[in-house]
């Protein structure tokens, strides 16, 4: 977790695997993608005033897509989705996401493409995640880091790594 905020030190290795319901379930009613009791409407309108206040002290790059409420909107349609079925599911995907893999990852096929998209500016998940995995595939692996935080690393090259996934899933 080298190069990660605090919480996401803590929260990965440790947080998920040990987080009760009732935790995940208070931070995500602080959170205006998380209260799902309100329609989208309310909810886009409580991260917009969000994003504002956020805009003081976020990075320069993510400062665009903080104010681009088709990016808000979005983001509370994927939330909405991802509880719609309760905090439940989120947190048992954190605790897969922490749990050590039941595979070595250099072991992956070779015919599998793998790439890897990480930014420099990155503090969820930072780019040494990204280095250590290509090192572990000794090369086989597309491996891209750009000067980028999470946020615009995701915005910024959203079409071109959705373009590379298909084209791998075609067989190209």
């Amino acid at each position: 977790m080298q190069g990660a905020q605090f919480t996401n030190r803590l929260g990965f290795p440790y947080g998920f695997l040990y987080c009760p319901y009732w935790l995940a379930y208070l931070y995500w009613q602080l959170q205006p993608t998380g209260k799902i009791g309100l329609t989208d409407d309310q909810r886009l309108e409580l991260l917009l005033q969000a994003n504002q206040k956020a805009m003081a002290s976020a990075p320069k790059k993510d400062l665009p897509f903080l104010v681009d409420e088709g990016f808000a909107r979005f983001q509370i349609r994927t939330h909405g989705q991802t509880f719609v079925n309760g905090y439940g599911p989120w947190l048992q995907d954190g605790v897969v996401l922490c749990t050590p893999f039941e595979f070595k990852v250099e072991n992956i096929r070779e015919d599998l493409p793998v790439h890897l998209w990480y930014g420099k500016q990155d503090v969820n998940v930072p780019a040494n995640h990204g280095i250590q995995t290509a090192a572990l595939l000794g090369g086989r692996a597309y491996l891209r880091v750009e000067d980028e935080t999470h946020g615009s690393m995701e915005v910024n090259y959203m079409e071109e790594y959705l373009r590379k996934a298909v084209k791998c899933f075609e067989g190209e």
